[in-house]
């Protein structure tokens, strides 16, 4: 990502970026999030957990031993540019709640 604000390199001019929209990208629908890192990158993996079908919740014997998270994707993010994204997060997550009370949304 390029930040007009940050200093140019010397000997290098920055360019615009432009997403562009794309009508086939699949969205996914993830409910839990795992997040490991070495020293330079870090892994998401996001995943779905649908929850088991149980009729007699007394009888603790039909519980299954585990709940499968199913991986739905997996993603690979500079350290770097990590940064960029929990600041962006942060960010909007608080415009998100301000606007949420303002008009009185507390889901």
């Amino acid at each position: 990502m390029i930040d007009p604000s940050e200093e140019e390199d010397e000997g290098f001019e920055s360019l615009p970026l432009r997403w562009t929209l794309s009508e086939d990208l699949e969205t996914l629908y993830a409910n839990h999030f795992l997040i490991t890192y070495t020293g330079t990158e870090f892994y998401l993996v996001f995943g779905e957990l649908v929850p088991p079908f149980v009729i007699d919740t007394l009888n603790l014997q039909d519980l299954p031993d585990f709940v499968e998270i199913k991986p739905v994707v997996r993603l690979a993010i500079s350290a770097e540019a990590m940064e960029k994204i929990a600041e962006a997060i942060n960010r909007n997550l608080g415009r998100n709640l301000k606007r949420s009370s303002t008009f009185g949304d507390k889901s």
